[in-house]
Order: C-alpha cells, then sequence, then structure tokens
C-alpha cells in the first residue's frame, strides 16, 4: 500500500483525512513526560 501511496498523489479529501490522523498520532503523547531542567550560571560555558 506504501508503494501506491508513493506514486499516485491523494485527493483534497485523502489528504485532509491523512493529515488529521497524522495530527491526531502527534498529539497523543501518553508514552512521553516532562523532564524539569536546572538551569545555573556555573553549567554554562564560558
Amino acid at each position: 500500500m506504501r508503494v501506491l501511496e508513493r506514486r499516485s498523489p491523494a485527493s483534497g479529501a485523502e489528504q485532509q483525512r491523512l493529515d488529521k490522523e497524522q495530527a491526531a498520532e502527534r498529539a497523543y503523547t501518553s508514552t512521553v513526560e516532562r523532564v524539569l531542567v536546572p538551569e545555573a550560571a556555573e553549567l554554562y560555558p564560558g
């Protein structure tokens, strides 16, 4: 199926659907955790 997707461009409606699906996949971040990074002058070079 991926081979066919590369060879023929998606129609307008199909492209919108694909964009919406990709946005939904990117928005789902249940496995991503927030990491706090302390900032201190001693950590910067120079």
